[in-house]
């Protein structure tokens, strides 16, 4: 909710569309200038882009989120006006590579088979 509520206002007032990880980053910083004053130049580094979080990142901004995954990235570009990362978008239309689930309880024995 905290998370939420910081990427929208950083969207609003500085037109920034942080990644969910970077805006607990931001919320923290934040948080401490206004406890302590410390006006100190900072420099947070994004970790990802908000593309890859695309459920979290419009739901955030109170926008639907749709079904599939290309209707989300397409959805966040036009909500935002943001262009979907060239190598995310070369993803629609390619085959899946990788379709299988493995139980967790299982995983030992799967890696142990791909050795």
């Amino acid at each position: 909710e905290a998370v939420a509520a910081e990427i929208a206002e950083t969207f609003a007032r500085d037109g920034y569309l942080p990644d969910t990880h970077t805006t607990v980053g931001l919320r923290v910083w934040r948080e401490y200038r206004r406890r302590t004053g410390d006006e100190t130049p900072t420099v947070l580094a994004a970790t990802a882009s908000p593309f890859k979080f695309c459920p979290a990142i419009l739901g955030a901004l109170g926008k639907p989120v749709p079904e599939g995954d290309f209707e989300r990235l397409s959805a966040l570009s036009h909500e935002t006006g943001l262009p979907v990362p060239p190598r995310l978008a070369e993803l629609q239309g390619l085959p899946e590579r990788f379709a299988g689930v493995v139980d967790p309880r299982a995983m030992r024995g799967v890696v142990d088979a791909m050795l």
